[in-house]
């Protein structure tokens, strides 16, 4: 204990200049159908680079805030910590998925819906071994009930003043509206309480960490986990000390158990890859991609400007990207280009594709294509005195042109790491109204079926996929005002609103697969 002292008040002296940042976000959940507020704190080291994620729970009564309000200034700890800290909000749900009340829904949320929100969005380490779970009282029997049942997410966990059996208390802190009476539902209660879960944990299938004070209304339940551990030779980290069941006790308990994180994370998470530099970039596709770069919306690459430094990425998400690599990292001295053109398809990409990709020798290619190929099958449709003339949109030919496509491209450089987008359309504007908009349901069935073939493909060239189409589907569910242009404008072309959430999207998937190191 004396030498985990030590080393903290080194840790907290090193921190007390904290230059972290905080973030209150809103998290969608689908299983829930509602937002869920969160806290995120970023450490200033954290700029640019990938960091291990700490994700920490409230107790009953709490709230995403009481961490950060009530106990103590996460900043410094997450700065001397090296890691990113995220506070979801729980209600009172005690983090399980409950079996009565299908808006409670929290352990779902924790384990799946959070993380992959978080990883889209920030430079994390996307795996268990870049993940752990702690919180206090409520949270820390909802850490330890995540972590055990969903060790493919997280790695390690820990509990401070926890719940971890909650039997003893059957008509305290609305369990009983999870779960039910425990007189009528004594299976379910066994099924839900952590010291049961515990119980078939093998040794080193987590990394875990404990405590509780003396004086706490939870020591005897705590004592019991510890004594079942150690009887079934699980190795876990025990600690007791004087204290209640407070904030006092909780905000000298936190910086031991991030020490303990922060040692698990140095032995287990990937070590970054030596980044190349010089690194050159390349994004193909149509007006999306294109955002008007070179001053020149629409025309060959040939035909734009190419020295005016100003205009020289668009006003797009490849915009954003560029801005942002090369903003966080100019010792790298990536190189961007941008060859999307306005209106093009697949065609129209292949016949440019020696120009504006093979001359351009990239280390990384992005191609973003699909919704004008559906686009000109329905202009044959309008155009046609009998639109059952019309053959049907060939997928198996645009998979083989798109397939061709990368072939050249890997040929030409077999180190090429590629970037696949999927193509997407919104239910408003122009393309959702008249004779347009009568074939909107044919529209999103050809742009769904080019999305299966480009998840197909990226899969086959081991290529990073960028879901676009999935990342539109969930915006059009958070529609502020209800405003159904707020995303995307037109029903094709994003606002600057959604250009930055698909920037973030693509700088997220290019992070978790190492795409620009």
């Amino acid at each position: 204990m004396r030498k985990y002292t030590l080393i903290l008040c080194f840790l907290l002296a090193a921190a007390t200049a904290s230059a972290a940042k905080i973030d209150t976000v809103a998290v969608f959940s689908a299983k829930m159908q509602r937002e869920i507020p969160a806290l995120v704190v970023v450490p200033d080291a954290g700029a640019g680079r990938r960091m291990p994620v700490l994700y920490l729970l409230h107790g009953y009564s709490g709230s995403y805030m009481t961490w950060q309000r009530d106990v103590t200034d996460l900043r410094p700890l997450a700065d001397a910590c090296g890691m990113i800290v995220v506070c979801p909000d729980g209600a009172n749900s005690w983090y399980w998925d409950s079996p009565l009340d299908p808006a409670s829904q929290f352990e779902t949320f924790v384990a799946q819906e959070l993380p992959d929100w978080i990883d889209a969005r920030y430079l994390t380490i996307p795996s268990r071994e870049g993940r752990a779970v702690t919180g206090l009282s409520m949270g820390g029997h909802g850490a330890l009930w995540v972590a055990l049942r969903h060790k493919d997410r997280f790695g390690a966990a820990g509990s401070t003043s926890g719940g971890v059996d909650i039997r003893p208390f059957p008509d305290s802190w609305e369990m009983k509206k999870q779960l039910g009476e425990l007189k009528d539902n004594p299976e379910r209660w066994n099924a839900h309480t952590v010291i049961r879960q515990a119980a078939s944990l093998r040794d080193g299938e987590l990394a875990l960490i404990f405590d509780c004070g003396y004086q706490d209304f939870f020591y005897q339940v705590n004592l019991n986990l510890h004594e079942q551990l150690m009887r079934q030779g699980v190795g876990h980290d025990f600690l007791v000390r004087p204290g209640a069941h407070n904030a006092a006790y909780w905000s000298a308990s936190l910086p031991c158990q991030m020490l303990f994180f922060q040692r698990w994370f140095a032995r287990n998470a990937p070590q970054p890859a030596v980044t190349a530099s010089g690194r050159r970039v390349v994004y193909i596709g149509d007006s999306i991609t294109d955002g008007n770069w070179g001053k020149a919306n629409g025309k060959p690459s040939s035909q734009r400007n190419l020295w005016d430094r100003n205009h020289l990425f668009g006003s797009g998400y490849m915009y954003l990207c560029a801005s942002y690599y090369q903003g966080y990292f100019p010792d790298r001295d990536y190189r961007f280009f941008n060859r999307g053109v306005g209106g093009h398809a697949l065609g129209d990409l292949a016949a440019r594709w020696q120009e504006d990709v093979i001359d351009l020798r990239p280390d990384v290619l992005s191609v973003f294509v699909g919704t004008n190929d559906a686009e000109r099958h329905l202009g044959r449709l309008l155009r046609a005195d009998d639109p059952k003339t019309v053959p049907d949109f060939d997928f198996a030919d645009w998979e083989r042109t798109y397939r061709g496509l990368l072939d050249q491209a890997r040929q030409a450089n077999p180190a090429l790491k590629i970037v696949l987008c999927t193509p997407f359309a919104a239910p408003c504007g122009k393309i959702v109204e008249g004779a347009l908009g009568e074939y909107y349901p044919l529209r999103q069935r050809i742009l769904a079926q080019c999305c299966v073939i480009v998840e197909r493909i990226a899969a086959d060239y081991g290529a990073t996929l960028v879901p676009f189409h999935r990342l539109i589907a969930d915006l059009e569910t958070r529609l502020p005002n209800g405003d159904a242009t707020y995303w995307v404008w037109d029903g094709i072309h994003p606002t600057p609103a959604g250009q930055r959430l698909m920037a973030d999207c693509w700088i997220g998937a290019a992070a978790r697969n190492g795409v620009m190191e």
